[in-house]
């Protein structure tokens, strides 16, 4: 960081004002990422804590109908169960008992089992990586297969192609098991190797047959879900419970609760938690309570750090920072100029509260004087405006559009990523410093009349001042002292 300093104190001292600076990046550090292209890990679970707030203790005591279909997020489900080989011999076991756990969350109607996709190109694709530096990858799963040793188990998860074999062999046992219990279930479909596979559902009277309606190239269970439920409410259904404990899927049940209503008075409950901290969230009920909040929290959601966004602010930041004066148009229509101004403006809020700042780059400034320092500073308004507002904007639409069958995808290739070696990475967007602010000359003070005043002077050539960096010791003509405005 000495250099940074240097290279910031050399540009102030030739540009006169900080202002001028700090819409570049000092460094190839940006505060949005994690390492190279790893975008910054935001804690979601602090969103859910916040919403909490909004119901009262006898909330989460409303009686659940013994007729509410479960609607099972399949992969959150699992890893929320402790899975040993002490406990089972094989993946056969395995199955039987995450069925009979389902079963026991009191549900007597149908049960849908979702599913996550593995596709090519996924945006999910750098996250994955950096689970599966360290993995314990099996030949193949099946119902013999013995479950691997209590200390190997994280190393298995986070192997991609063990999640689709179990996923695989789970969706064929679940059908087994609903046939031999007679239980109307459903088994998502998904995408496997760029493969569509069909939803299917067994019945008591009609067997297994695909459900082509619910056969969707949606790559996030969480996501499926949502398509799932609306399903449901128009084949009868009206009362839900949901198994996950992502918070996404909060945000995108309250997102999409206006269209459950408009078919007809629906419930759902979400059930999160383990252990003593397991409880089930009225989600009709905190839809009514958030107000106008409601219509913006996807958005808000979103901005500040979700799977695919990076991290800005905290939760409680985003709640309070108004985004029903700020987001209350952002995601729809195009990426338009006013959505990334308004946009720009809600994360300034979200960092200071009350801001009176304007923009990312007056947002470096101010901190910057207070503190006299460029650690911790916040990113530029070029890397906000090029970068993390397209992303934001490019995962709200689609989100936005999880019910809408005529929805044309957007391209992420236009929206802040890049391809890079068959994946999708986040630009960082970084604005360099000009190197012409920051370098300095080599003339000898001996030489000052005859190198600083004509070209023979780098900094003079680069049309910038000298600095007390310069080997003239910026006692010349060309000097910051005497150019400062």
């Amino acid at each position: 960081m000495k250099m940074a300093r240097k290279i910031l104190s050399t540009a102030k001292a030739k540009e006169g004002k900080v202002k001028n600076v700090m819409k570049y990046d000092i460094t190839t550090y940006n505060s949005l990422f994690d390492g190279i292209y790893m975008t910054k890990t935001a804690q979601k679970s602090q969103l859910l804590t916040e919403l909490e707030v909004y119901l009262s203790p006898e909330n989460f005591q409303e009686p659940i109908p013994s007729s509410s279909t479960l609607i099972v997020d399949f992969m959150s489900f699992v890893r929320t169960q402790v899975i040993t080989a002490k406990q089972f011999d094989n993946f056969e076991k395995v199955v039987v008992s995450l069925y009979n756990r389902m079963k026991s969350v009191g549900s007597d109607n149908c049960i849908h089992v979702i599913f996550d996709s593995y596709i090519p190109l996924s945006l999910k694709g750098p996250e994955r990586d950096s689970r599966g530096k360290s993995v314990l990858e099996l030949a193949k799963i099946e119902g013999r297969t013995p479950i691997p040793q209590q200390m190997e188990m994280e190393k298995f998860w986070s192997s991609s192609r063990n999640k689709v074999m179990f996923q695989q062999y789970t969706a064929r046992q679940l059908l087994i098991l609903a046939a031999e219990h007679e239980n109307h279930t459903i088994i998502s479909g998904s995408v496997i190797d760029g493969n569509l596979v069909p939803c299917q559902q067994f019945t008591p009277n009609q067997g297994v047959s695909n459900i082509d309606e619910l056969t969707l190239t949606v790559e996030e269970a969480d996501q499926r879900l949502i398509p799932h439920i609306y399903w449901s409410i128009q084949h009868g259904h009206h009362n839900f419970v949901v198994l996950s404990n992502d918070t996404d899927v909060l945000v995108l049940l309250i997102n999409n609760f206006k269209a459950f209503l408009q078919i007809a008075q629906v419930k759902v409950w979400l059930r999160v938690g383990t252990g003593t901290r397991e409880r089930l969230i009225p989600v009709h009920t905190l839809y009514d309570r958030l107000g106008p909040l409601r219509n913006v929290l996807l958005a808000a959601h979103i901005g500040t750090g979700c799977d695919y966004i990076s991290k800005l602010g905290t939760k409680l930041g985003a709640l309070n920072a108004i985004p029903e004066k700020f987001l209350k148009r952002f995601g729809r229509g195009s990426l338009s100029d006013e959505q990334i101004k308004f946009g720009e403006l809600y994360l300034i809020n979200v960092l200071k509260p009350g801001a009176e700042e304007c923009s990312f780059d007056e947002l470096r400034c101010s901190q910057y004087r207070k503190n006299d320092s460029i650690f911790d500073l916040p990113p530029t308004s070029h890397s906000i405006v090029k970068g993390h507002i397209p992303r934001w904007f490019f995962i709200v639409k689609e989100l936005s559009n999880l019910l809408n069958p005529g929805h044309t995808s957007l391209n992420p290739l236009d929206f802040g990523w890049k391809e890079e070696e068959g994946e999708l990475l986040p630009e960082k967007n970084l604005l360099l410093i000009p190197k012409n602010l920051y370098s300095s000359c080599q003339c000898s003070a001996l030489e000052i009349t005859k190198r600083c005043n004509s070209n023979r002077c780098s900094c003079k050539k680069s049309l910038s001042t000298c600095t007390d960096f310069c080997g003239c010791h910026a006692n010349c003509c060309n000097s910051s002292v005497n150019s400062m405005t």
